[in-house]
């Protein structure tokens, strides 16, 4: 017999909560004879906060964090109806309540007691559990505890190869004094000498790879003929675009290495051989005495605990990354976890940062991103306010807001018609179609990607249509959407599908025997594919926020039509970095307020666990 919630219920036909949350919470108290609205409650709420990619929630009294009312306002299907603002509010705060109830009315048969000495990963087995004052899923507490007792395990060593400190020291020192290394750079390369984890955070133009860079070829040098004989290297990052970008950066610093010429950077799954979801124990050790990953602030909690379970005794593990980026698409962020906890004793030492931006283009968009990071929406409108072309920074106003999905896409085509290119040579095809991009944080809808890369391509084909009745040249951008390691090509790695023989009347993807894609290769030069070889993949004129991590493009711009608000500061900052030098926005100031006043960090006790020396 199915409980009657009548709370619950009116908040699920109303789209404030999910079905997928309230049949969770009916199948853990099924065996309960009078299961309890207030259990059901905070179930439901946990279930919603797990999809929102927090570990926890935390209920002291009647403060619960993340806050439910927010919370179940951003996510509401709006699809499923209007319901009056005040009596909304009314039940939401009664769904509150409940929860706060519900924290000491769960059925013991689902929920386990934790208490501060006894955090073993193994520990739980009932669907919840509970500690202090935070309250977990199983599987959350679970990948939280293994990546704690992984990470203190690693901690606890000294790394086992050392080099000659005072060789380190000198090159370092001289590096300084022909400018090649600003000060706070040299700080991170001397503390990953000495020791085992070493985090080094900054922002767009900082130098983190390469500050990396110079650390591997330092650290090399600085070792004897044998321990470079024993000395492995690993290159890894979360995607396989993040990855390709990695050993581009590190080119320059492995040149004239023999040993280290024909190091491949790779996934962190292909690193660390996980299938799927394979559970973190399934792991296999690694042999590498140096991994470096970069773009660490997308490693989610699962894959983080993997890591550190996977690393040697005594090896060193760098983590490179931006605290402020959007985190992991799963559960977690964990590299700000580890950057909040920096005056930690167990933490000090190991993170660093770099807060010096070596490319001057970048200033006004580099200030801008200040103003977002400080919660600081006043100072970003005032900059848009006073933006021109020499700062950067740039308001795109359209004609008729009725119709700004099509003016916005008109201008877009101007960038991306083909008598604008100079040259067909493949470098000069893949530079033209990196110099401008668009951006937005939604995948449906009016301004969402799909549509606006449909309505860019639709003025594309137009062009095309006016101008020739048979074959004709079409060139597009894409972003292919799946791994193919045989062909080394990756999932979000952006390329340029060149058709020469294409009839406007086909259809998008009706590839041909002469259709062929290029990429930019490790190496630096052009790597040519046939189309039909092509794992699947999507027009990229336009991209969403999420995918474009790890991008750059000269000009971008980004679309925060209303709504987009919920996403928080953390999407806006990651936008508007991935700009070289000039960025446009299109949104309205209510719209821009909001999202900059807005933080969507994560729960989780990972901070607080390290703070107390909690595993």
């Amino acid at each position: 017999m199915t409980p009657k919630w009548p709370l619950l219920e009116t908040l699920t036909v109303n789209g404030y909560l999910s079905s997928i949350d309230l049949s969770l919470a009916q199948e853990l108290l099924k065996g309960d004879p009078a299961p309890l609205e207030s259990a059901a409650a905070l179930i439901c709420y946990l279930s919603l906060t797990a999809r929102c990619g927090h570990l926890c929630i935390v209920i002291e009294g009647k403060q619960i964090i993340p806050d439910p009312i927010a919370t179940w306002n951003e996510n509401r299907y709006a699809e499923k109806g209007e319901m009056q603002e005040a009596v909304a509010k009314d039940l939401l705060q009664q769904a509150l309540n409940l929860i706060s109830v519900g924290s000491h009315e769960l059925p013991h048969k689902i929920i386990t007691e934790i208490t501060q000495y006894e955090t073993q990963s193994s520990l739980v087995q009932t669907p919840m559990c509970r500690m202090g004052n935070r309250f977990y899923f199983h599987r959350h507490w679970y990948y939280e505890t293994f990546l704690l007792e992984h990470y203190h395990k690693f901690i606890s060593h000294s790394p086992r190869i050392t080099p000659d400190i005072h060789l380190v020291g000198t090159k370092v020192k001289k590096l300084k004094e022909q400018n090649r290394l600003l000060p706070e750079q040299a700080q991170a390369i001397l503390n990953a000498c000495i020791n085992t984890l070493t985090i080094i955070c900054g922002g767009p133009g900082t130098g983190k790879t390469y500050t990396a860079g110079i650390l591997i070829s330092t650290l090399w040098d600085a070792l004897t003929d044998l321990q470079k004989e024993k000395f492995e290297i690993a290159l890894a990052a979360p995607t396989g675009k993040a990855a390709s970008n990695l050993q581009k950066s590190l080119l320059n610093a492995t040149k004239g290495i023999d040993k280290l010429s024909s190091l491949q950077a790779k996934t962190l799954h292909a690193l660390l051989s996980i299938r799927g979801s394979g559970a973190p124990q399934e792991i296999e050790p690694l042999a590498y005495d140096l991994v470096i990953v970069d773009e660490s602030s997308m490693i989610d909690v699962r894959l983080m605990g993997a890591l550190f379970a996977a690393m040697k005794p005594g090896a060193r593990l760098i983590l490179l990354g931006d605290g402020h980026q959007l985190p992991a698409v799963e559960s977690g962020s964990l590299f700000a976890d580890f950057v909040q906890n920096e005056k930690n004793p167990s933490v000090k030492g190991r993170v660093n940062y770099l807060n010096t931006c070596l490319r001057v283009e970048l200033q006004g968009i580099l200030d801008l991103a200040d103003a977002i990071n400080r919660g600081n929406s006043e100072g970003t409108l005032r900059l848009f306010e006073n933006g021109s072309q020499e700062s950067g920074i740039q308001r795109l106003i359209v004609k008729n807001e009725k119709n700004a999905a099509k003016e916005i896409c008109s201008l877009a085509f101007q960038s991306y018609k083909m008598h604008n290119l100079s040259s067909l040579d493949p470098k000069d095809l893949l530079a033209h179609f990196n110099r401008f991009r668009l951006l937005s944080p939604l995948r449906k809808g009016p301004f969402g990607v799909e549509e606006i890369n449909r309505l860019v391509g639709q003025e594309l084909k137009k062009s095309l249509s006016e101008k020739a009745f048979g074959e004709v040249l079409f060139i597009a951008p894409i972003m292919l959407l799946k791994n193919d390691y045989r062909l080394e090509l990756f999932n979000g790695e952006t390329g340029v599908l060149i058709r020469p023989s294409y009839r406007p009347n086909q259809g998008d993807f009706e590839i041909g025997t002469g259709d062929y894609a290029l990429f930019a290769s490790k190496d630096g030069e052009v790597k040519r594919v046939p189309a039909l070889l092509l794992p699947p993949f999507e027009y990229a004129y336009c991209l969403s926020v999420h995918k474009s991590q790890g991008s750059e493009f000269d000009h971008l711009l980004l679309l925060l039509p209303p709504g987009a608000e919920c996403f928080g500061r953390e999407l806006l900052y990651t936008a508007v970095t991935r700009a070289r030098r000039q960025l446009s926005l299109w949104s309205d100031d209510a719209t821009l307020s909001a999202i900059v006043q807005r933080t969507n960090c994560r729960l989780s006790g990972i901070s607080q666990r390290i703070a107390t020396g909690q595993q």
